[in-house]
């Protein structure tokens, strides 16, 4: 994948934009070689609200790192900044102000108040920085790590660089996922799909998510960083799966054969005071409802 790089100037951004890249440790992050890439960039992509990425959808700032040693400085930075506000809030805004590991343990979670970069009446909405300590080196080298084509944007302190297929999939309302390689594949669609306005699926998906489904059959995540994130709670990347099957133009019916046997359920048959339990396939339920909407 080719992508753009298009320069820019502060100014040109938006009020909410040069806001949150003036902040403190964002922009000692930027300065440093750090850069923006994901969800957040893509909204400012599409010039929406970032007040109400972070509101409503409850979105957060991931910063990528050329190098562990900038990640290092960028965290200690940022261990200084919240000790230093940290001291001075109110009892109540002190609890906004953190700095731990991340559930993965490959990143730096920084919550802030939402009040550190823009006015909220809500003492408990917060931002949250996630330095991220894994896929180091250029913007491009780690946007091509990511799953999905419209995540592949990134800023840094002085450009733009997003991928030459964003502008047409956004246009469209399409999620193309590129990458087959992460245990959290389904929860991430899912995410896009309800959450950030991708209402249709890219012709090119189904053969990612074909390929994924076979990973996800065997188990195929125990040397992925994400593994021991999966491990713990299977049951819950079960459901995305399961909530992706009544899309027919992600996953084909001939894949549904590689869920037989591995997706199951148990419904209640019987009645609230009487009930009685019965366990089906998913697989195989989604493949007779699709042969009774065709007929």
């Amino acid at each position: 994948m080719t992508y753009q790089s298009i320069p820019y100037k502060t100014i040109n951004l938006s009020q909410e934009a040069r806001v949150i890249i003036k902040h403190p440790v964002v922009a000692y992050a930027l300065k440093a070689g750090g850069f923006i890439a994901g969800g957040f960039t893509r909204q400012l992509f599409n010039k929406r609200s970032l007040k109400r990425y972070f509101n409503r959808h409850a979105g957060d700032i991931d910063i990528f790192f050329p190098s562990v040693e900038v990640y290092r400085e960028v965290c200690n930075l940022a261990k200084q900044y919240v000790g230093n506000q940290y001291q001075q809030a109110s009892a109540i805004l002190s609890r906004s102000w953190s700095v731990t590991a991340s559930l993965s343990g490959f990143c730096t979670d920084v919550r802030l108040p939402m009040n550190d970069f823009f006015a909220s009446r809500d003492a408990s909405r917060h931002v949250k920085i996630q330095l991220v300590n894994l896929f180091h080196g250029k913007p491009e080298d780690v946007l091509e790590t990511f799953d999905i084509e419209n995540c592949k944007v990134a800023l840094t302190c002085d450009h733009l660089i997003y991928s030459d297929a964003l502008t047409k999939l956004e246009l469209l309302n399409t999620i193309q996922v590129v990458h087959s390689n992460s245990p959290l594949l389904a929860k991430r669609i899912m995410k896009y799909k309800f959450n950030r306005n991708l209402y249709n699926f890219h012709p090119e998906s189904s053969s990612v998510m074909r390929d994924w489904l076979v990973s996800w059959r065997v188990n195929k995540w125990k040397d992925h960083p994400f593994g021991p994130t999966f491990e713990k709670i299977p049951t819950a990347y079960d459901m995305n799966v399961k909530q992706l099957l009544k899309y027919p133009e992600l996953i084909h019916d001939d894949h549904l054969s590689l869920l037989f046997g591995r997706l199951t359920y148990k419904k209640n048959m019987g009645c609230s005071y009487s009930p009685w339990y019965q366990e089906f396939d998913a697989g195989i339920e989604e493949l007779k409802r699709r042969n009774q909407s065709h007929q």
